[in-house]
């Protein structure tokens, strides 16, 4: 973006893409980009990124993006649940009942 139209990519433009990339199964590459990001992600990335780990379960990926959400919002039930909904989908149930156990 920035060498062709000299526009300097913002976190907006990082989610956007994270989200592109994950929604088209393509989860691995879309945490290479968060990683790669040139500031902190924010929620709003982790959550895209773990959301999107359910069409094609990336459970090592998930359960990062889930790690990174609770650290910064320790109260919230959301990256927990979405955790035992990931792993309850694919009949994980002894995985379900360690991100219980976990919270």
């Amino acid at each position: 973006m920035n060498p062709i139209y000299g526009i300097k990519p913002e976190k907006g433009h990082y989610g956007c893409m994270v989200d592109l990339l994950s929604r088209l199964g393509l989860v691995v590459e879309a945490e290479k980009l968060v990683s790669s990001m040139p500031f902190e992600p924010d929620s709003v990335v982790w959550t895209s990124l773990l959301n999107d780990c359910k069409a094609e379960p990336k459970f090592d990926i998930a359960q990062r993006a889930a790690d990174k959400l609770i650290k910064a919002k320790s109260r919230d039930p959301g990256p927990y649940l979405q955790l035992i909904s990931l792993h309850g989908s694919e009949g994980r149930w002894v995985h379900t009942e360690n991100v219980y156990i976990g919270a």
